[in-house]
């Protein structure tokens, strides 16, 4: 959410399409873009008002998402890919 900085984790029913809130996370200033690793291992997050990227690790059970790491990447980051480079 862009006014409180933080991320919102939902978990999907895969038979109805209910959400269930997981929990709300402290993420970088005005959080403008997020991106989930193939594996859904990893969740990353920048931020406009900042010059960081931050990491998470997603619990693969429970969806709850854990802070691992924080990296400087310039000034007001808008957007975040992650791909898999082959080998």
């Amino acid at each position: 959410e862009r006014t409180s900085s933080t991320l919102s984790a939902f978990r999907v029913q895969s038979d109805s399409g209910r959400l269930t809130h997981i929990g709300t996370y402290p993420t970088q200033t005005q959080p403008r873009d997020f991106a989930i690793a193939p594996s859904g291992r990893y969740l990353l997050a920048v931020g406009e008002q900042s010059d960081a990227l931050s990491t998470y690790t997603i619990d693969n059970k429970t969806g709850v998402l854990q802070h691992c790491s924080q990296v400087a990447v310039g000034q007001n980051p808008t957007w975040v890919e992650v791909i898999d480079l082959p080998g």
